[in-house]
């Protein structure tokens, strides 16, 4: 990837777009599933997420075991009536004024989620990312999906169908990776998701080695992870069904997210794809032949028409 990708700003890349970025979409945490509220142009935000940092109120140490500044407390929010609200619902329910609903946590809470945004970098024809030609154009390899992602996270362990590409762009974050081939033995659930499967680990943190939930979890021991402090540049593979987790304590952090979607069966011959969602075996003919074909029409559809808005779940937008 060029070197102007990095150390950059979402503020940076709406000014690279100049008027353009009041036209392009970017999606807040719970996107599509919020209908309106959960999209904003490109502009707009940028602008609120400069003037929020110079008032300094993107800093969430909470999101990380070990914060980098512990002794930080959240500013009490500038509206008035967001004050006089909170002051209001608290007489009449009787919650004490130091208390986690304390109006500058709540206002807090809020500006973390509705920083966690997410972008497919095609809609961003100025910013020069073209994965495929910076991963060599393998053989093997369909389309790549690249998406940024903004925000404060906290560690969220799941795992993803295709090979995932993650690489810092600006700021620096945590990402921790089990071996793929222990996922069907941790759970095989894609995460806390699905109340058909269990799964355990949202109680497991890396920086956390000693908390009452590893020991009273000590199966956790012997399943190996990859633990590793992302700065601008750094990247990590992440394989096909592994799970992982990113924790990042700044608002303006952005990472590069790209997934590898393969052509048709030609993971099945792979070493690494005994595990792999696209491995021989692992899914029926008719069903990949069919995701396939939706993944080529979606492309073809951005290609050639610029139409979009096709998501994975709610917010990952594939074009």
């Amino acid at each position: 990837l060029p070197r102007e990708v990095f150390n950059i700003t979402i503020g940076d890349i709406a000014r690279m777009h100049g008027q353009r970025a009041k036209d392009i979409p970017i999606y807040r945490q719970h996107s599509i599933a919020a209908l309106r509220s959960g999209w904003e142009s490109l502009g707009a935000f940028a602008h609120r997420l400069e003037a929020m940092k110079r008032a300094g109120k993107l800093y969430y140490p909470n999101v990380a075991p070990k914060a980098r500044d512990p002794e930080w407390r959240p500013p009490v929010p500038s509206s008035w009536w967001l004050r006089w609200v909170h002051s209001l619902v608290r007489t009449i329910l009787s919650i004490p004024e130091e208390s986690i609903y304390a109006p500058e946590r709540v206002a807090h809470e809020l500006r973390r989620e509705l920083y966690m945004t997410t972008v497919n970098s095609r809609r961003l024809p100025e910013l020069p990312i073209d994965m495929e030609k910076a991963l060599g154009s393998p053989e093997w390899l369909a389309r790549a999906q690249p998406l940024l992602w903004s925000g404060a996270v906290s560690a969220w362990w799941h795992n993803d169908e295709p090979d995932n590409l993650l690489i810092a762009l600006n700021g620096e974050m945590n990402v921790a990776v089990f071996e793929a081939s222990d996922t069907d033995l941790i759970s095989g659930s894609r995460g806390p998701i699905s109340k058909d499967r269990y799964f355990d680990l949202d109680g497991f943190h890396p920086d956390e080695p000693d908390s009452e939930w590893v020991r009273n979890n000590p199966w956790i021991e012997k399943f190996p992870y990859i633990h590793v402090k992302l700065k601008p540049g750094m990247g990590i593979v992440v394989p096909s069904r592994a799970y992982h987790a990113i924790w990042s304590e700044d608002a303006d952090r952005l990472l590069l997210n790209s997934f590898m979607f393969p052509k048709y069966k030609a993971m099945e011959q792979s070493p690494a794809s005994n595990f792999s969602f696209f491995g021989r075996g692992m899914q029926p003919d008719i069903y990949m032949a069919l995701f396939h074909l939706k993944m080529a029409s979606i492309a073809r559809l951005w290609e050639t028409r610029r139409l979009g808005g096709f998501f994975e779940m709610v917010k990952l937008e594939s074009l």
